[in-house]
């Protein structure tokens, strides 16, 4: 597949005009620069700030897991297997970026009423 990125890629620097066109499902306005890694397994998506790590997993195509963690303990997790609204995959990096949105206000709320 990085192939045929690579062509398209150089054809577009070359000033023609590409059109990629996917499962033409709507992608969703994300907040985090997520990473993103393609295995042979699936895909792996990954953001970290404020001492949090958030991971989406698309592991075989029919269903998605996300996990959020400050260190090794688990402050959230789930999964989707839809594909309305969005991907399954999309929709867990959604859910985890609002759980990670929670958990940092909760963290900033814990120690501003220790300073108190």
């Amino acid at each position: 597949m990085s192939g045929l990125v690579e062509a398209l890629s150089e054809a577009a620097e070359r000033g023609v005009a590409v059109t990629i066109i996917t499962n033409a499902r709507e992608t969703p306005a994300l907040r985090f620069r997520w990473r993103f890694e393609e295995k042979w397994w699936g895909a792996i998506g990954t953001f970290s700030a404020a001492g949090f790590e958030a991971k989406v997993y698309d592991k075989d195509g029919d269903a998605s897991e996300w996990v959020l963690r400050r260190g090794k303990t688990v402050v959230a997790e789930g999964e989707d297997w839809g594909w309305k609204p969005f991907y399954h995959f999309d929709a867990c990096l959604l859910a985890a970026e609002t759980a990670m949105l929670a958990a940092v206000r909760q963290r900033l709320a814990d120690i501003r009423a220790r300073a108190a």
